[in-house]
């Protein structure tokens, strides 16, 4: 008997998590773990979660879920991931954190321009935690991005402060 391996991602509201999030999951998932090859035989849109398959059978479930639900919306489950898209609410983290108790390791992360500056989650960086790894990963660096817009960009913006925070993820 295989684990299923259930996962979270976790987006800022409902708007930016069926704009954003839910389509770049879209995009990427390989073909082969949909049911039949397809996002729609395999998404249930109507519980936000996705199941995947390998080999006919169900290999991982992912809960999409928001910033802005009630924490308690985030208990009982057992997760083996999480992913926060943007910074989640300290209490969210922590009840995340929690659904780990049964898998052995935590595997949590979170992607974000720190556009509140300094905040709650800017201690993950420092705390000695055995699970903490902090990757931080600047605008221009993307291969994909234009130089042309960020140029346009900085143009238009008339704080330095906002320039690094935008550009290279300082934290202001």
């Amino acid at each position: 008997n295989k684990t299923i391996v259930k996962g979270r991602v976790v987006g800022v509201d409902f708007k930016q998590l069926h704009r954003v999030v839910i389509p770049t999951w879209q995009r990427y998932v390989p073909r082969q773990y949909l049911k039949k090859g397809s996002w729609e035989e395999s998404y249930s849109s109507q519980h936000d979660i996705l199941t995947l398959y390998r080999n006919n059978q169900k290999c991982a479930t992912v809960q999409f879920m928001t910033n802005q639900m009630a924490t308690e919306s985030f208990q009982g489950d057992d997760l083996h991931f999480c992913k926060h898209d943007e910074e989640p609410s300290e209490a969210i983290w922590q009840e995340n954190e929690k659904r780990f108790i049964t898998t052995g390791k935590i595997d949590m992360s979170i992607a974000w321009t720190p556009t509140k500056g300094l905040s709650w989650a800017t201690s993950l960086a420092s705390e000695s935690l055995n699970y903490n790894n902090v990757f931080k990963l600047c605008t221009l660096s993307n291969p994909r991005t234009s130089l042309e817009t960020i140029d346009d960009i900085a143009k238009a913006t008339v704080s330095h402060d906002e320039l690094r925070m935008r550009f290279f993820g300082d934290f202001i």
